[in-house]
């Protein structure tokens, strides 16, 4: 079945996360990433040295995501497998898109 508004949403993704205020240079927190939806975009925008955590309860998520950004040439993305894990760092931004449903 197809979503209109998750297809706009993915298609939009980078100029969503721009007027949201992601930016050069910041550290992102993208919690429930799955397999990048939001997660590459960001790392585009914050550019080389910004950086992207990518968190997921889901190995299998998360290496399609590390994947695709490496694929991209993208190499600012941190992958964390669970939730316990220590951050230096204050975000500025913390993306979390959910799916209607999910747990």
């Amino acid at each position: 079945m197809n979503n209109p508004s998750k297809e706009w949403l993915i298609d939009h993704a980078e100029e969503v996360l721009r007027e949201i205020g992601i930016k050069e240079d910041e550290i992102i927190l993208d919690f429930g990433c799955g397999s990048g939806t939001y997660t590459i975009p960001a790392a585009k925008l914050v550019g080389e040295k910004g950086l992207v955590y990518a968190v997921d309860k889901d190995k299998k998520e998360l290496d399609n995501l590390i994947y695709k950004a490496k694929s991209a040439g993208l190499n600012n993305i941190k992958e964390i497998e669970n939730m316990n894990f220590y951050y230096e760092n204050e975000y500025k931004n913390i993306l979390n898109f959910r799916k209607k449903g999910r747990k």
